[in-house]
């Protein structure tokens, strides 16, 4: 969704995050929804976490094999994950020349911006985490649930209300952002992890070249930002408390 340089600006502040998550979420179990590359899922596997990786799109999953390496640890699956199982349509996203682009393969609608264009539909197979938690083909409880579909969070999260989670993460973006309205709007997504008990979060927040840490309560705006919603399990409320005053000091 932003430029390469702002990509790698970004990365740079997450894997922080994720390194800190390695060494203090329990148990050490890592749902990756929307693996990629393999960015996020890389600290953890070296922290000697087990993890899952779900990525739809047979280029990622390449990359992501050639990053990681073969490892007893990770699991590669070839599915999308949404609300439920069957077959779905991802919406394919490319780079102006036609070839493939990394980020925008979506299962949503979502609007055009000036780095990509549509490509073709692919039809692809789509579980949720519900239904593979139930098989015990994943763990029913994980240390971090990472999601990052390119607007379909919101489907994700409702199809693993089974599946406990030590911190969550999910992309969004606000109204007047180069993508059109979200198909999982924060708010949306706020209000449901709440249901759940997840009352503590936090945002990061990136506006233009700007790049904040906000804490609970967040008001969705209408503006083009957009970032990362981390909600944390009641039990590791203090977590999220002392990284919110870590951003407040700095």
């Amino acid at each position: 969704m932003i430029p390469n340089d702002a990509v790698a600006n970004l990365q740079s502040l997450e894997i922080g995050w994720f390194r800190l998550f390695s060494q203090r979420l329990s148990p050490a179990c890592l749902l990756d929804v929307g693996a990629h590359h393999g960015f996020t899922l890389l600290p953890f596997l070296e922290a000697g976490w087990r993890v899952w990786a779900f990525e739809p799109v047979d280029e990622n999953r390449v990359r992501l094999l050639e990053r990681c390496g073969p490892n007893e640890r990770l699991t590669v699956r070839p599915e999308a994950v949404s609300d439920r199982s069957g077959i779905r349509s991802l919406q394919l996203a490319l780079n102006h020349d036609g070839s493939l682009h990394e980020y925008y393969h979506s299962l949503e609608h979502i609007g055009s911006d000036p780095y990509h264009r549509k490509g073709p539909l692919l039809q692809v197979p789509v579980v949720s985490l519900d239904d593979l938690a139930c098989r015990g083909e994943v763990p029913r409880q994980v240390g971090f649930l990472k999601i990052d579909t390119e607007g379909h969070d919101l489907a994700v999260l409702e199809g693993a209300s089974r599946v406990e989670c030590a911190v969550v993460a999910v992309e969004f973006w606000c109204a007047r952002h180069p993508l059109g309205k979200s198909p999982s709007p924060p708010s949306a997504m706020i209000a449901l992890m709440a249901r759940r008990g997840y009352e503590s979060y936090l945002v990061l927040h990136h506006q233009g070249e700007t790049v904040n840490l906000l804490r609970a309560p967040f008001e969705e705006e209408n503006s083009d930002a957009w970032g990362n919603i981390l909600f944390f399990h009641p039990s590791y409320k203090a977590l999220a408390d002392e990284l919110g005053r870590r951003a407040m000091a700095a």
